[in-house]
């Protein structure tokens, strides 16, 4: 097993003043060999662990990358693809949603024959940025990114490294944003849950909303509130209420204004998860579902099939955007230097009608 002293004696400055360097730069930097770097650099036993850190450290700090006449890497691949979860990824009620968006990416990649790194934005612990750890170490041919968007800076860094990537199920948080994105049509979803509700003859309706104003959810509602102007109905900003996207925020947000909801037909929740919490709260105030008001979610998880009453939602297309996102990405990664224009694609969600609605029975005055 090979050892060497590593040169750590090198300033910040110097550091920094590096751009594009080579191998041999690397390894004089390091005060090592060529070898020893390109070893380190390809997770090589016959460079001591603790030499191997040193250098890999080394490199992060200098955006160093191994070249095409280091590796040949300039047509090679790694057969890997990168996907970056959004930071809500850990929370209970988006996980459920992400895990089944995950598992279809996963499997549309595996067989194309790409293996996955999934991870976050940042390090946890160091908070330092996974995506420039990634590609400075070619971890990766290309990234799915389930985010709005990312730092200007982040961006111009993919994008002079050439390095394939593409934003997954979330609108972008802008349109003069030029990255290739697939997505689903929000607008549209929200707008499918109006005309449902409408179509029942429901008229006295309300809308929980994100508080967080996500665009994807704002979307939602301003797809919802499109369709019920659209049939003549009654909306506006006194029929939203905003929650954070968690069951016990649905079943709070009910118990704190239960004469409205007793008073209404139908309520419009941006997810499955917030509606269970409603569906729970109407429940506790007295009102049956649907027999008294009609919920319906969005997302189309899978409990809103299991629990009771089972509940009518918006099914968002996971297994298309999945399909369709790793098909571009893979496009583009195979024909990089043909990838330069940005394409960006909505799907449709659909509606699934289940057990939480029905045509209401007014009472006769």
């Amino acid at each position: 097993m090979q050892t060497v002293t590593i040169n750590t004696t090198i300033k910040d400055h110097e550091i920094m003043e590096k751009k594009d360097m080579t191998i041999r730069d690397l390894a004089k930097l390091a005060g090592v060999s060529v070898a020893t770097v390109s070893r380190s650099m390809n997770n090589s036993p016959l460079v001591q662990e603790a030499t191997k850190q040193k250098i890999l450290k080394l490199a992060d700090e200098v955006g160093f990358e191994l070249n095409a006449s280091a590796k040949g890497l300039a047509t090679s691949k790694v057969n890997t693809i990168g996907v970056i979860l959004p930071p809500e990824y850990d929370q209970f009620g988006q996980q459920l949603y992400y895990s089944s968006l995950l598992n279809d990416l996963r499997g549309t990649l595996e067989r194309a024959n790409y293996d996955l790194i999934v991870t976050f934005l940042t390090n946890r612990f160091t908070g330092k940025s996974n995506i420039l750890s990634l590609i400075n170490r070619r971890k990766v041919d290309g990234l799915i990114i389930l985010q709005e968007t990312l730092e200007p800076e982040l961006l111009d860094f993919l994008e002079k490294k050439n390095v394939p990537y593409i934003f997954s199920h979330y609108p972008p948080s802008s349109e003069d944003i030029s990255v290739d994105a697939v997505y689903p049509d929000h607008l549209w979803g929200g707008k499918l849950a109006g005309e449902h509700l409408a179509s029942l003859g429901c008229q006295r309706m309300m809308c929980i909303g994100a508080e967080n104003k996500v665009n994807e959810f704002v979307l939602r509602e301003r797809g919802f509130a499109r369709a019920l102007t659209t049939h003549g109905l009654d909306f506006s900003e006194k029929h939203v209420l905003y929650a954070s996207l968690t069951v016990n925020d649905g079943y709070q947000i009910v118990r704190e204004h239960a004469n409205k909801f007793q008073a209404t037909e139908a309520v419009f929740v941006v997810t499955d998860l917030l509606a269970f919490g409603v569906i729970a709260g109407l429940k506790d105030i007295g009102l049956a579902i649907p027999q008294d008001i009609s919920v319906v979610g969005y997302d189309d998880i899978p409990l809103a099939s299991m629990l009771k009453p089972t509940l009518t939602t918006i099914h968002q297309p996971r297994e298309e955007i999945a399909k369709k996102t790793c098909r571009r990405l893979i496009e583009k990664i195979q024909h990089v230097e043909k990838s330069s224009a940005k394409i960006k694609e909505t799907i449709r969600p659909h509606l699934i009608v289940r057990e939480s609605c029905k045509k209401p029975v007014r009472k006769k005055t």
